[in-house]
């Protein structure tokens, strides 16, 4: 009887363990299916693209007549001394991105290349100097007409002369005044001379823009 009764209690335990394995299976199923179920985080990347502005043509440059030959080049260095009083250098800004050109008339070689770029009109260059002082100092002054060129004269370091080349007469022209511009006055050269303080400046940087144009520049370099 005793042996009966201790192998009825083994047969309960073996049951009761099997029923407490089968739950906890069912659970760990129970929490993979929950987990299954759950909803995946959605991981975008979005790609910025910028758009790059379209690049202007190239309209206008600044030449120098060499060998005074009618041979235009295009520069974007030049090099001189830079002595206090005398002229550095003088540029023909054309409406042109030939890098050389050949004129007996400059008048009418500018208003050739006028008429490529914008027929029946002239375009209206403009031009922008820069320079820097020993100091540091930055100056940066857009010239669209004579009075910006004075206030650079005024300023002491380098000076500015504007030409109008192309509604002359032939004969001898001063540089551009108050007087001598009008609303058809066209910045076709550009002389920079060196002003009472130019000792006191490093570099020197000349532009010149055409409206829709790519600009044109030249930096001045003190010495051969």
């Amino acid at each position: 009887m005793k042996r009966l009764i201790i192998a009825l209690l083994s047969a309960l335990f073996l049951l009761s363990s099997c029923a407490s394995q089968n739950n906890d299976l069912e659970d760990s199923k129970a929490a993979a299916d929950t987990t299954e179920s759950l909803p995946q985080a959605i991981v975008t990347t979005e790609t910025v693209t910028t758009e790059k502005a379209p690049e202007l043509p190239v309209l206008v440059g600044l030449y120098v007549e060499l060998n005074n030959d009618g041979n235009y080049t295009r520069l974007n260095e030049w090099h001189d001394e830079w002595v206090k009083g005398k002229d550095i250098a003088v540029f023909d800004v054309i409406p042109s991105a030939a890098e050389s050109l050949y004129s007996r008339s400059y008048t009418q070689l500018w208003k050739q290349e006028a008429e490529k770029i914008s027929p029946g009109t002239l375009p209206k260059p403009y031009l922008n100097v820069y320079y820097q002082l020993n100091d540091g100092t930055e100056i940066n002054v857009d010239i669209t007409s004579w009075k910006e060129a004075e206030g650079i004269i005024a300023d002491g370091y380098i000076e500015i002369y504007l030409y109008d080349d192309i509604h002359q007469d032939g004969g001898w022209y001063s540089h551009l005044t108050e007087g001598t511009t009008d609303s058809e006055t066209v910045i076709s050269s550009v002389k920079i001379t060196a002003g009472n303080s130019i000792e006191e400046v490093n570099s020197i940087i000349i532009t010149a823009y055409i409206d829709g144009s790519s600009p044109a520049s030249v930096s001045l370099f003190n010495g051969q």
